[in-house]
Order: C-alpha cells, then structure tokens, then sequence
C-alpha cells in the first residue's frame, strides 16, 4: 500500500469515525482540521502535510460526497476550508444552506428506516406529517419550486434510478421503484479500489467463529512484543496502533493470504479493521486492564496518564488528558482499578470454593443414597432368607410333633438341624437390625448434609450476584477505557489571563 493511499485510508477513517450526514461540510474549521491533522500524525510516523495534500484534499471531498455534499476543498493559512457546491440552480437562491443541510439530513433518516414505508414490493409512501416537516423547510419557497428540490435530493439519497419516480399524492410524499436499485460508492477507494461485495465474499469464507479468538491470541503476542509498555509509552502507543491493529488483522489471515494477490489482501485488511476496530480496541483495553493485575513493567505510568488533568502550556493554550469514566459516571485511576482488579479475583476465588463446597455436599448426598440402596436390597435379601428360615422351623417343628415309629431314631439329629435354624434365625434378625441402624444413620446425616447444602447454596446465590455485579462493572470499565486508550491529550486553545 503506498503512502498516500494509507493517509487518504487514515483520513477517511477519522472522518467516518467522528462525522456522518448530519455533518454540514462548511462547518468544517480550523478546530476540525487540526483535530484531523493530529490525528493523521500520531497514526503514520511518516506524515507530511506538504506530500500528503491532494489525498487529504480527496479524501475530505470524497467523505462529503458519500453524503451528496459536492465540495471543494481548500488548503489555506493551515486550514482546510471547504466550501459547499450547490448543485442546485436558479430555484435554490431562495432556500440557504443551513436549510438545504437540514432537509438533507431528514431524508438521510427517513432513508435509514425506507423498510418501514413500504406499501408493496416497489411502492414506498411517507407519512404526513413527514411530508409537512420536509415542507417547513421552504418557507419562502414557491411550492413547484420546493417539489423540484425534494425531487432532486430524494433521488441523489436514496441512489434512485431515471426510472424510478418521486411523486407527491394527498399531501403525501411517494417513490415508485421502476427498477433495481444499484447503491454504490461515489468513489471507493479506502479498500484499494476493490469493490465491497467482493471483500463481502472474501469475509463470508474466511472469517468463523475462532475469530475473535484468534486476535485475541495475535494481540497478546503485540504485548510481549511491538506494545510492550517496558518501551511503549501513551505518546508511542497512539502513534504505531492503527498499524499493530492491521498486522493483527493480517496475521489472523496469514493462511488465507496466499489465496489472493496483495492488493487485494491489503485491501481486505482494512476493510475487516474498519468493521472490527471497536472490538480491537475493547480487546486491546481488556488485556491492558489484565497486565494491571500481572504488575507489567510501566503499566502503572500509562494507566495514570488517563487521569483527566489539565496542564497550562502558556496563557492561551491547555492540554487536558483523557479522563476513565463509565457509563454510571465512575471516575477510574490506576488505583480503583488495581483494587477492584484484585477484588474481582477474590470474589471470584470464593466463587469456586463455595461452588466446590456444593459439589463435595452433593456427592456425599448421593453417595448416602447409595448406600442406603444397597442396603435396603440387603434387607429384603435378608427378610426372603428370613421366612425361608421360618418355614424350614415350621415344617421341622410338625416333624417332631410326629409320633411315628420310625422317627424316634432320627430325633436327635432333628433338634440339632432346629437348634441351627434357630441361630440362623437370630443371627438374621440382628443382621436385619443393623441395616436398619445403618439406615436410619445414614438419613440422619442426609438431612444434616441437606441442611448444610441450603446454607452453601443461599450462600453461593448471594456470591454470584457479587460475583456477576462485579463483572458487570468490569464490562463497562473495560468499555469506558477502550474509548480513551487511543487518544492523547487534547488541546484546547483559549484566551486566559495571567495571574501575577
């Protein structure tokens, strides 16, 4: 990629990332181009104003364009003046151009929610009261006059075709779509050239669920290595970032690069860092935040640096440093971070001991059960061998209640075999007795542990509630701090007397 095709893509990516549609282009001062010359220096250690003009004067008229606002751009007395091209003759003298801005704007938003006014397949019909606030824009406009430049701005917005119409019917406004619509870039060159259904494709095969896994690993290697804080400070850090982002991007897809020529890859990188620059910089802020609790060398010093101090340059100029604030208002220092980084971790520690305390109780629960299982299948073993005995004493017992001759020989071997089923008896039944013990022992302890398991899980409810707020706290850290870890100081100009 050539120079002065990385600071046009640099540019464009500043103003993407700090203006849209409702940005009128004259408004555009020396307080934004210096913002975006700021911008483009601490993003390419080679910046040169002088050699990287025409690409920041393009890119300047190609942002305006994307938004039907033809300009020309400038470069005066170190400024970017940009002066808006009224398309427009003869019929717009009458409308100015904060209103024509105004009614640009309100068709930019009717036509982000186009989806909700269809009336068929190629009909679209806006509501009334849209129509009537598109009108009080013309105040002093005769009323052909004013449909001729709402016909003329619908049709550049909404990218419609000759054949597609724009009508007006019962104080209604109305497109009739006569054809496909073919929405494209006035002029695409922040990708190479490359057109973006075709990087759409290349996104749809090479990028799956290991994704954002996979910068996650690319990043950790940039901090032990290109951003590593032992000889990166916040000044090094905002300058070489952008760059870091795409060689993650690129690493992520170093198999895949070789299915592609380099231009083409190159392109595609800076298509996916533009779609996934928010997420790098929350898993950049999310790893910084995690050598906090790791005592990195120097994350101390660039984490205070984030500490919304204001310093006087001299009597008309301050800089004033980012400030760590979240979405509730919380103000964050290296301090409250480290502090709640180590409370976080012991929250979490008594997480998993309570959680493993349960897990032990449960298992004793269930071992108990088990046991008693066995046992009670013992127990009616033992009952069935039981009255098995019993029969046998019964059916010995009418035996020896026989007066027949021919028994009387073989009595004495009949009370032996009674005298043994009789102490197979007992011994049964006292067999039977203890499982029973066993048993009842055994329930006792399961209520006991039941008991202990309702305080440990009441417990781990309360824990997790801590646990998850606390983590919840985390989120909105680590998003508050991805808003602020790429900037420096801002500098503010103003007028300041000196005390004496």
């Amino acid at each position: 990629m050539g120079t002065t095709q990385r600071h046009y893509d640099n540019a464009i990516c500043y103003l993407e990332k700090n203006y849209d549609y409702s940005f009128f282009s004259e408004d555009f001062d020396e307080n934004h181009s210096a913002s975006m010359i700021t911008f483009l220096k601490e993003n390419a250690e080679d910046f040169s104003l002088q050699h990287s003009l025409h690409s920041l004067v393009e890119a300047i008229q190609d942002f305006f364009s994307s938004y039907h606002q033809d300009v020309s751009v400038l470069y005066y007395k170190d400024r970017f003046i940009v002066k808006y091209l009224n398309p427009i003759k003869n019929i717009s003298h009458a409308l100015d151009k904060q209103s024509l801005h105004k009614l640009r704007v309100y068709l930019f938003e009717l036509a982000e929610n186009l989806h909700e006014y269809y009336q068929s397949e190629d009909l679209v019909i806006f509501h009334e009261e849209h129509f009537d606030t598109i009108l009080s824009f013309f105040k002093d406009v005769p009323a052909q006059s004013a449909k001729e430049i709402i016909k003329c701005k619908i049709s550049k917005i909404f990218n419609l075709c000759e054949c597609d119409k724009v009508f007006f019917i019962h104080n209604k406004l109305a497109i009739r779509f006569n054809s496909k619509q073919n929405k494209t870039l006035p002029k695409e060159r922040r990708y190479n050239g490359i057109p973006v259904k075709e990087l759409e494709k290349l996104e749809d095969e090479f990028i799956n669920d290991a994704f954002e896994k996979k910068l996650q690993r690319e990043l950790k290697r940039k901090f032990r290595t290109t951003l590593n804080f032992s000889h990166v400070n916040n000044k090094k850090f905002c300058s070489i970032y952008i760059k870091e982002f795409q060689e993650i991007i690129a690493l992520t897809f170093k198999k895949e690069k070789n299915k592609i020529d380099k231009e083409f890859f190159n392109g595609f990188v800076n298509y996916i860092l533009r779609k996934n620059f928010d997420t790098l910089l929350y898993l950049c802020a999310s790893q910084v935040l995690e050598l906090v609790k790791k005592s990195a060398p120097n994350i101390d010093q660039f984490i205070r640096f984030y500490n919304g101090e204001t310093l006087f340059k001299n009597a008309e100029e301050k800089h004033q440093r980012p400030l760590i604030i979240d979405k509730d208002n919380q103000k964050w220092s290296f301090g409250t971070i480290r502090t709640f980084y180590m409370g976080l971790d012991n929250q979490e520690q008594k997480l998993k001991e309570i959680e493993i305390r349960e897990k032990d109780i449960i298992a004793k629960i269930e071992t108990l059960h088990n046991e008693i299982i066995v046992q009670t299948n013992m127990m009616g073993n033992l009952s069935n061998t039981i009255e098995i005995n019993k029969k046998e004493l019964n059916e010995l017992s009418l035996i020896l209640k026989s007066d027949m001759e021919d028994m009387i020989c073989s009595q004495e071997n009949l009370y032996k075999k009674e005298d043994k089923l009789i102490e197979q008896k007992n011994f049964l039944q006292k067999e039977l007795r203890s499982l029973e013990i066993n048993i009842d022992n055994k329930e006792k302890k399961i209520n006991n542990w039941q008991v202990v398991l309702k305080e440990i899980q009441s417990k781990l409810v309360d824990q997790r509630e801590t646990y998850e707020n606390m983590s919840r706290m985390k989120e909105e850290l680590i998003i508050a701090f991805a808003k602020v870890i790429n900037k420096k100081s801002i500098v503010i100009k103003e007028k300041r007397e000196l005390i004496a």
